[in-house]
Order: C-alpha cells, then sequence, then structure tokens
C-alpha cells in the first residue's frame, strides 16, 4: 500500500494497492565451520574448512592473512553451487610467529560471512 495521506489533506490524499507474486527475502550470511589448519615445513600452512549457507547456494570465497590482500578460495569439488561447500588451500611461506587468518564466503545475494582463526607458527627447521 502507498499512500500520500501523511503529505495532503484528507480530500486530497491518494493511496494505491498491489499484491506481489511471493518471494525469498535472505539476509541470512553464510557461515564458516570446521576450520583445520596444519603447518608444512617450510612456513606454509594448508586450511581446510567448510562453507554453509542456510538458504541461498554459495557463490564465493576469499582468505586473506594479517589484513592482507584477499585471495581467492576455491571449493574441493571446483566449483560453487551449493549451499554447503568444502575447501582446501596451501598458502605462501609465512615467517614463524602470530598470524591471523580471515574466511571470507558470499552468497548468491551477496550477504557475506566470515571465519577467523590465528595461528602460530614455529620455527621452519
Amino acid at each position: 500500500v502507498a499512500s500520500d495521506r501523511l503529505s495532503n489533506p484528507p480530500h486530497l490524499a491518494l493511496s494505491a494497492e498491489k499484491t506481489s507474486r511471493p518471494f525469498v527475502v535472505d539476509n541470512t550470511p553464510p557461515q564458516v565451520g570446521r576450520l583445520k589448519i596444519e603447518q608444512l615445513p617450510e612456513g606454509r600452512i594448508v586450511v581446510s574448512g567448510e562453507l554453509e549457507d542456510a538458504t541461498s547456494p554459495l557463490k564465493k570465497a576469499e582468505y586473506s592473512i594479517d589484513s592482507g590482500e584477499w585471495l581467492v578460495i576455491f571449493p574441493t569439488d571446483g566449483i560453487f553451487d551449493s549451499k554447503k561447500e568444502s575447501f582446501r588451500f596451501a598458502t605462501e611461506a609465512l615467517s614463524q610467529g602470530e598470524h591471523t587468518l580471515v574466511i571470507r564466503a558470499t552468497d548468491f545475494r551477496n550477504n557475506v560471512g566470515t571465519g577467523k582463526a590465528v595461528v602460530q607458527l614455529k620455527s621452519h627447521k
């Protein structure tokens, strides 16, 4: 219902009504879960986990280390086409010490969800 009743005197006010077909409103962000991190001897880490959205298929995923550039993650099956996807990737070599890893997932309705892990890398020897 649209009305201009609040902006006009009662005898000049107009209103109209239209009923649309049903449509889905999706405001639920994807969830990042089951994060597992393995350190490789040369200072790289292997990250695996799952992405899931309650309503829409997933569209893309990315990761960033220590607030750096966002890098693309591909799902294990090679294509984002489901509400639930698993992933596994290896990073470039990182320096020893603490690093923050953030995973960002986006669904087809452009809702964004994130997951975070703090990684403590030991000596690469």
